[in-house]
């Protein structure tokens, strides 16, 4: 599957700026999940584990965010490469805006230590199976689930 190219400098408008892109980081067969330190925009709570990624800024595509944002969380370099899923639900239910999730797979350009920001309290490289045992934020089993049917874990 090839990665969704949408013009940057409409992105924002068409979803009116609120976009949230994510990377599920694969690396040796295991991916990477940090744990919040604090409350989340996309619905997840503290201490729940959680995919690099956040919101993405007016004329930046979502790749572009996900790339960024990975950094900005971990202080790893990804390529940021295909979609795995997509999903929109309602951000305020007061003022009914709209708020896509997009996660997409990585892979590390640049081998390094994970440096967390102070968004997140730890992290952990797990397996699928060592999913189950962890309480993660709702999306983050549908991209393992996409990723693992798509032969990439």
């Amino acid at each position: 599957m090839s990665p969704i190219v949408l013009p940057k400098e409409h992105f924002g408008a068409m979803f009116g700026g609120k976009v949230s892109a994510y990377t599920l980081v694969i690396d040796n067969g295991k991916f990477l999940l940090v744990q919040r330190a604090k409350e989340g925009r996309t619905g997840g709570r503290t201490g729940e584990w959680d995919l690099p990624g956040g919101k993405a800024v007016i004329a930046e595509s979502p790749q572009a965010a996900a790339r960024r944002v990975t950094k900005e969380e971990t202080g790893l370099d990804v390529q940021v490469r295909e979609p795995l899923t997509m999903i929109s639900r309602l951000e305020s239910k007061i003022t009914m805006e709209a708020l896509v999730i997009m996660i997409f797979r990585a892979t590390i350009t640049t081998p390094g230590q994970v440096s967390l920001s102070r968004e997140h309290k730890a992290y952990k490289w797990v397996t699928k199976k060592e999913l189950a045992n962890l309480s993660t934020v709702s999306y983050v089993q549908s991209a393992v689930e996409s990723a693992e049917s798509q032969g990439f874990l």
